[in-house]
């Protein structure tokens, strides 16, 4: 029996959920037109993903807080930092109460 998908609380799958919340935090961190994170997070320009990976840049490192496996972070974040060069903090949360 093959273990069930992670999922998260609004139904994103665990690499989706993942690279959402990458860009969410890289988000926090770019020196752009966009004076709010609300105002970045709705901008749509073609530079959008450009002026998100500066900013990550910029600001050195990404943390991904999240309960998923280290395995499976670890993945992800492998994947991402080949290809965007950012260093990655991770920080694994229990789901244990």
């Amino acid at each position: 029996m093959a273990p069930a998908p992670v999922r998260t609380a609004n139904g994103l799958g665990g690499r989706r959920a993942a690279a959402l919340l990458a860009a969410i935090l890289l988000a926090g961190s770019v020196p752009s037109r966009a004076q709010t994170l609300a105002d970045l997070a709705n901008y749509s320009g073609p530079d959008r993903t450009q002026r998100l990976i500066a900013g990550a840049k910029k600001e050195g490192t990404v943390t991904l807080y999240s309960s998923a496996t280290l395995a499976d972070q670890s993945a992800i974040l492998r994947a991402f930092g080949a290809k965007y060069g950012i260093k990655v903090q991770q920080w694994r949360g229990s789901s244990e109460r």
